[in-house]
C-alpha cells in the first residue's frame, strides 16, 4: 500500500504526546472547578470551563493550558470552523496540552471546506480526553491529530477527503485508548482522478496503536479513489483501519467479516470492530446443596468464562441463615482462611464445617459483580446435640444460678465451641445515659459500665467471668467497638428471636435496653416487656429500664446437664506443670500467665503434653516442696514433655528474675520450634536446664548456669542436639554435661547432629562425653584463641576433659592477606623489627619466634612485630588468628638473618662465623656416582662452611679432554641439603671460587655452579660467579638464602646476582 504524505513537522506529535496521553489511564478527581461559561464569541480557552444552554461558535478555537469543558446533559456545544492560513485546527491545543471533555452533553466540531485557496485544517490539534461526552469531530485534513483517550460517552471523528486523485486524511493521527464508551473513527476517501490520472489512496483510520481495556471501537479505513479514463492509470488503495498495533484487553467483534485475528501485529483491514472482553458469567463445580459434618470439608472451584477474560479474580462470601457455619479456606488443609468479599485469584476454595446450621457460598466476579454462582451447604449438628432443640425457645437453661434462654448455638462438641444466653428476665434496672444533655453512645454508657462492673471484682459473675468469652460489640456504625462479656442486644439481633423470646417480666420495668441508638441522639432503642415489641424510635435514654444481658459461654470450661438444664462450671484439672511459679490447670492452660505481658503467651495442650512459649519473660519460680531451688519452668509428670517456641518469638526463663534452674524436669524433654530461647540460673549451683534427657532441634537456645549450663541425669539419655543453634554456659562446671559418670553409661552422651550449630563453654570443662557427627574446634582456654585444637568426628563416644569451650562446627579459617616478609637487616647494636607487618582477614596477625623452621612454637605468640638485636639467624613464625567464628590460619615460618656489622669503610660484607645455636656437625656430601667427589663441610647455626676443593676434584668432575668433549655433568653441585641441620647459608673459600669460576669459563660445557641448602638452591653461572668473587674481601665468600625467593648477599653482590637468582 501506498503511504501518504503529511506535513512532517506535524507528525511528530503523535510521538511526543504519547506519554502525556498516559494520563488518560489515571483516575482523576470528579470535581472540577468552574471559571468560566463559555458564549459564542469564546474563542481562547484558558481555564475549565461550561456552557449554560446551547452555544454556537463560528469561529476556530485556542486551548492554552490543560483545561476541562464541562457540557451539561442535553446541551450542545457547535464550533464551526474558519478557513485560513493561520490555523491548523478548528481547536488548537497549544504547547501539547490536553482538552477534557466532560458531561453528558455534546460537543459537535466541524472543520470548513476549502476555501479560497486555503489549505484544509484538522479537526482537533493536540490531546483529546472525553470523560461521559458524546464528541462528534469532522476535518477537512485529520480529525484529530493528536492521541485520543476515551473513559466512557460517545466519539465519532472522521478523517477529511482527497482533492482529485489526492489520498485522503487519517481518522486520527496519534494512538487511541479505550477505557470505556465506544468510539468510532473513519478515514477520508481518496480523491478521484482526473481525466488521465490515477485514484487517490483512503485515508488511515487510526495511524498510531489502539488499546482498548474496555468499552469498544469501530475503525474504518478510507476508500480509494476511481482512476481516471487512462488505460494505464490506477484506482486507489483503501486506507488501513489501523496502522499500529492492537492490544489490551479486547477481542475483534463476532460481528467482524473477511479478516483474521486483531491482537499483536498490524493489521491490513480496512474495516475493525474491537470490543472489550466481557465476563459473561461464573460457574461452581458443585450446584447441588452439600451436606457436611462438623470439621469436615467440601471443596469448591470456580470457573471464570470466558477463557480469555482479562479480569478473572474472583469474591468469595458467605450467607445464609447462618454464615458462620462454615470458615473458607484457600488451602486443602484448611489454614489459610480466604479473605471474604475481597478480589483474590484463588478459584478453589475449601469450606469447613464449624457449627451446625445452613450456609450459602457464593463466588462473584470482580469485574462483573451480576456475575456470580451459589451453593448452599448444610453442617449437621453433632450426635447427641443437646442445645440444639433449645435455641430460640422459652426452655429456660440454668448459670450462675440464673435462668436464661439459648439463642445462638455455635457448639462443636457438648463441650466444645459456645452457646449464646440471654437472662430470661432483667437482672437490674439502668438509665442508658446519666441525663438527658448525654448523647447516646453504647460504648461508653451507664448501662455498660453497669454490665462491666457484673464481671469484675465483687460483681455476680466474678466467679463464672473465666468461662464467659469476650466478645467485640458498639451500638452504632458510628459508635466505637469495645470488649464486652456481659452486653445487650442490637435492635437487629432482638428482631431475630420469637416474640415469646423477647417477653419477660415487668417486675424492674415495663421495657428493657437495647444497644442500638434511637431515633434522636439522646433516644434508645428499647423492647416492651409485656408484648415483646421493638422499638427502634426509642426512649429518653435518662430513663431506667430494665436490663437483660446476653453472653457468649465457652463450653470448653463447663458442662451441662440435659436433664437438669443446667451449666455448672467445669472442675479445675490440675497438672504437674509450673510455669512462672503458676500451676497450670484446665482453667488457664489457653493462656497460663494470663495478661502479664501484652501479646505473650503460654498455653498447654494437655493431649499432646505440649507447653507453647510465646514471647514470654519469665522471671519467677516453683520450690517443689522439701528442695530449696526455684525452677522457672517445673514439670514432674511421668510423659516426656515437648516445648515449642513460636515463630519468631523471643521468650526468656530466668534472664530477668532469680531462679536456681530455669527449666527443671524430671522426664524428658524436648525444646523445638522457629523461635530463640534464653535459660539462666542464678545464684551457686544453679542449671540453665536439668532434665532426665534433652533433645533440642530447629530453634535457638541460649542456655548459663552459675555451675552447668545443661545437665541431665546420670541414668537418663543425654542431651541430642539434632540442628538449629545452641550455646550453653556453666561457669564453673560444665557448659554441657550428659549426666555420663563413668564408661558403663555411653549412651548418656551429648550427641552434635550434622545440622546443628554449638558452642559449650565451661568453668571446668566444655563438654564431658561427646558424640558428634561433625567436627568442631575446641580451647583449653576460652579467653586465648591461640588454644584451638581440632575436635574430630566420632560417632563412638570421646572425653575431652582439657577442652573449655567447644565449638561445631568446625569454624572456617581466617587468612593472611599479605605476608610479611624478612628486613634487610645489619648489626647495629639495638633491637630491630624482623619483618614487615602483615594483614590478616577474619582475625588478628600474631608472631612468635622459633628455633627452626619445622617446630611451630607453643608460646610467645602475639600481634607484636618480633624484634632481634645480635647477628645471626631468626626463625620467625606467623599465622593470622581467628575471631569468634573463624579458626587460625596454618603457621608459617620466614628466616631472618641480621648479619655482623661491615668494616672497612666501603660496607662490604666481612663474612664471620655466628654463634652457634645448634650443636655443630661435620657433613660430608655423599657420592652417588663416579663423577660426585666428597666434600667436607662443618655446619654450624645453618652455616655450612665447605673445605677447600681442589683442583683435581674439579677436574674429575667435569673431566673434559678436549675442547671438543662434553662434560658429564652440566653443571657443579655442592648439596648441603640432606644435613641433619639446617643449611641457610654456605661458606666458601676464595681459592674455591676462583677454581669453580674458571671451570664454569672454561670450554668444558660446564653452564653453572649450585649450591643446595635445606631450603633453597643458588644456581650461578660465569657471571655470576665473576661478580661474586670480584665483591668478596678475605678469605672467604658466604651465600645465605633466606627462603626459596629472596636470596640474601651483600647489595653489590646482589645487585650482580638480580637477574640469576
Amino acid at each position: 500500500m501506498k503511504k501518504k504524505r503529511k506535513k512532517l513537522g506535524r507528525k511528530l506529535l503523535s510521538f511526543v504526546l504519547t506519554l502525556v496521553m498516559l494520563v488518560g489511564l489515571m483516575p482523576v478527581m470528579s470535581l472540577t472547578a468552574y471559571a468560566a461559561t463559555l458564549g459564542n464569541e469564546s474563542t481562547t480557552w484558558s481555564e475549565n470551563s461550561d456552557i449554560a444552554g446551547d452555544v454556537t461558535i463560528n469561529n476556530n478555537v485556542t486551548v492554552n493550558g490543560d483545561i476541562t469543558l464541562t457540557i451539561p446533559e442535553g446541551k450542545t456545544l457547535t464550533i464551526n470552523g474558519q478557513s485560513d492560513y493561520e490555523s491548523d485546527a478548528v481547536i488548537q491545543c497549544d504547547y501539547n496540552s490536553i482538552l477534557t471533555v466532560s458531561g453528558g452533553g455534546t460537543l459537535i466540531v466541524n472543520a470548513p471546506e476549502e476555501d479560497g485557496g486555503h489549505p484544509p485544517i484538522d479537526g482537533i490539534w493536540g490531546n483529546l480526553i472525553v470523560d461521559g461526552a458524546t464528541v462528534q469531530v469532522t476535518g477537512r485534513a485529520d480529525g484529530v491529530y493528536g492521541n485520543v483517550t476515551v473513559k466512557s460517552g460517545l466519539v465519532c471523528v472522521n478523517g477529511g477527503n482527497g482533492e482529485a486523485g489526492g489520498n485522503g486524511y487519517s481518522g486520527i493521527s496519534g494512538v487511541v485508548i479505550v477505557n470505556g464508551g465506544s468510539i468510532t473513527v473513519i478515514g477520508g476517501n481518496g480523491g478521484n482522478g482526473d481525466n488521465y490520472g490515477n485514484g487517490g489512496d483512503g485515508g488511515y483510520g487510526v495511524t498510531g496503536d489502539v488499546i482498548v481495556n474496555g468499552g469498544s471501537a469501530t475503525i474504518t479505513g478510507g476508500n480509494g479513489g476511481t482512476k481516471g479514463s487512462d488505460t494505464y492509470a490506477f484506482n486507489g488503495s483503501f486506507g488501513q483501519a489501523v496502522s499500529g498495533s492492537i492490544t489490551g484487553n479486547a477481542e475483534e467483534s463476532g460481528d467482524n467479516t473477511n479478516w483474521t485475528t486483531v491482537p499483536g501485529n498490524t493489521s491490513e483491514k480496512q474495516y475493525i470492530k474491537i470490543e472489550h472482553i466481557l465476563v459473561t458469567g461464573v460457574a461452581l463445580n458443585k450446584t447441588t446443596a452439600q451436606t457436611i459434618d462438623i470439621d469436615e470439608m467440601v471443596s469448591f472451584t470456580a470457573t471464570v468464562s470466558p477463557d480469555n477474560a482479562p479480569d478473572k479474580t474472583v469474591k468469595w462470601s458467605v450467607g445464609g441463615t447462618k454464615a458462620d457455619a462454615v470458615t473458607l479456606y484457600s488451602d486443602e488443609a484448611c489454614e489459610t482462611p480466604v479473605t471474604l468479599d475481597t478480589a483474590t485469584e484463588t478459584l478453589t476454595v475449601y469450606a469447613k464445617g464449624i457449627s451446625a446450621g445452613n450456609a450459602t457460598v457464593t463466588c462473584t466476579s470482580n469485574a462483573d459483580s451480576e456475575k456470580s454462582a451459589s451453593c448452599n451447604v448444610t453442617v449437621n449438628a453433632y450426635a447427641g446435640n443437646p442445645y440444639a432443640s433449645l435455641v430460640n425457645t422459652t426452655t429456660s437453661v440454668k448459670f450462675n444460678d440464673m435462668d436464661w434462654y439459648i439463642i445462638a448455638d455455635d457448639s462443636t462438641a457438648v463441650d466444645a465451641g459456645t452457646v449464646t444466653l440471654l437472662s430470661k428476665d432483667p437482672i437490674g434496672a439502668s438509665k442508658f445515659h446519666e441525663s438527658q444533655d448525654s448523647v447516646y453512645v453504647y460504648s461508653i454508657s451507664l448501662v455498660k459500665g453497669y454490665l462491666d462492673s457484673l464481671t469484675g471484682t465483687g460483681g455476680t459473675f466474678e466467679a463464672v467471668a473465666d468461662a464467659i468469652v469476650t466478645v467485640k460489640v458498639k451500638g452504632s456504625d458510628s459508635d466505637s467497638e469495645v470488649d464486652a462479656k456481659l452486653w445487650l442486644l442490637s435492635t437487629s439481633e432482638a428482631e431475630g428471636l420469637s416474640e415469646d423470646v423477647r417477653k419477660c417480666s415487668t417486675a424492674m420495668s415495663y421495657y428493657w435496653w437495647l444497644r442500638s441508638r434511637g431515633f434522636d441522639p439522646n433516644k434508645a432503642a428499647r423492647v416492651e416487656c409485656e408484648e415483646g415489641d421493638v422499638s427502634s424510635y426509642g426512649d429518653n435514654a435518662w430513663y431506667e429500664f430494665g436490663v437483660r444481658p446476653a453472653l457468649k459461654l465457652d463450653l470448653s470450661k463447663v458442662t451441662f446437664d440435659s436433664s437438669t438444664k443446667k451449666f455448672e462450671l467445669t472442675p479445675v484439672v490440675e497438672y504437674p506443670l509450673w510455669v512462672g511459679g503458676v500451676q497450670v490447670t484446665s482453667a488457664n492452660k489457653d493462656d497460663v500467665l494470663g495478661d502479664t505481658d501484652e501479646g505473650a503467651t503460654v498455653s498447654y495442650d494437655v493431649d499432646t503434653n505440649k507447653l507453647t512459649l510465646n514471647g514470654v519473660d519469665i522471671a519467677a519460680g516453683y520450690t517443689e516442696p522439701g528442695y530449696n531451688s526455684t525452677s522457672g519452668i517445673y514439670y514432674s509428670g511421668n510423659d516426656s514433655l515437648s516445648i515449642v517456641l513460636s515463630e519468631d518469638s523471643d521468650n526468656k526463663v530466668g534472664v530477668t528474675g532469680n531462679v536456681q534452674i530455669g527449666i527443671e524436669s524430671s522426664r524428658n524433654i524436648t525444646i523445638s520450634g522457629a523461635g530463640k530461647l534464653t535459660v539462666k540460673g542464678s545464684g551457686n549451683y544453679s542449671v540453665g536446664i536439668k532434665a532426665y534427657a534433652l533433645t533440642m532441634k530447629d530453634a535457638e537456645i541460649n542456655v548459663e548456669g552459675a555451675f552447668n549450663g545443661i545437665q541431665t541425669q546420670k541414668y537418663g539419655y543425654g542431651v541430642n542436639i539434632i540442628s538449629g543453634k545452641v550455646n550453653a554456659i556453666g561457669q564453673t562446671g560444665t557448659g554441657i554435661h550428659s549426666g555420663m559418670m563413668d564408661e558403663n553409661y555411653k549412651t548418656s552422651a551429648v550427641t552434635i547432629g550434622e545440622n546443628a550449630t554449638v558452642v559449650a563453654i565451661g568453668g571446668n570443662k566444655a563438654i564431658n562425653y561427646l558424640k558428634n557427627a561433625i567436627a568442631g574446634i575446641g580451647w583449653t582456654d576460652p579467653e586465648d584463641n591461640t588454644s584451638k585444637t581440632t575436635i574430630s568426628i566420632s560417632s563412638e563416644g570421646q572425653s575431652i576433659d582439657t577442652l573449655k569451650k567447644m565449638a561445631f562446627p568446625e569454624l572456617p579459617a581466617s587468612t593472611v592477606t599479605t605476608a610479611p616478609e624478612a628486613n634487610d637487616l645489619t648489626f647495629t647494636g639495638s633491637a630491630q623489627e624482623l619483618v614487615t607487618a602483615g594483614v590478616a582477614s577474619d582475625g588478628e596477625m600474631q608472631y612468635a619466634i622459633g628455633t627452626n623452621t619445622t617446630t611451630v612454637p607453643t608460646t610467645g605468640w602475639n600481634a607484636s612485630i618480633p624484634k632481634g638485636t645480635d647477628a645471626g639467624t631468626y626463625y620467625v613464625w606467623y599465622k593470622a588468628v581467628g575471631d569468634d567464628v573463624h579458626s587460625d590460619s596454618e603457621p608459617k615460618c620466614i628466616i631472618v638473618t641480621i648479619r655482623a656489622e661491615g668494616s672497612g669503610g666501603d660496607g662490604a660484607y666481612v663474612p664471620s662465623i655466628p654463634t652457634s645455636t645448634t650443636p655443630a656437625e661435620s657433613y660430608t656430601v655423599p657420592v652417588s656416582n663416579e663423577n660426585t667427589v666428597n666434600i667436607s663441610t662443618n655446619i654450624s647455626a645453618g652455616n655450612a662452611v665447605v673445605n677447600e676443593i681442589t683442583q683435581s676434584d674439579i677436574d674429575k668432575i667435569v673431566d673434559s679432554e678436549d675442547a671438543a668433549s662434553t662434560s658429564k655433568n652440566k653443571s657443579i653441585t655442592i648439596d648441603v641439603s640432606q644435613a641433619k641441620s639446617e643449611v641457610t647459608s654456605v661458606q666458601l673459600t676464595e681459592s674455591t671460587m676462583e677454581k669453580l669460576t674458571e671451570a664454569v669459563k672454561a670450554d668444558n660445557h660446564v653452564d653453572s655452579v649450585e649450591i643446595k641448602m635445606t631450603n633453597a638452591t643458588v644456581e650461578l653461572d660465569g657471571k655470576a660467579l665473576d661478580a661474586v668473587a670480584n665483591q668478596a674481601e678475605g678469605n672467604n665468600i658466604k651465600l645465605v638464602v633466606e627462603n626459596t625467593q629472596t636470596t640474601k648477599l651483600n647489595t653489590a653482590q646482589q645487585e650482580a646476582l638480580n637477574q640469576f637468582t
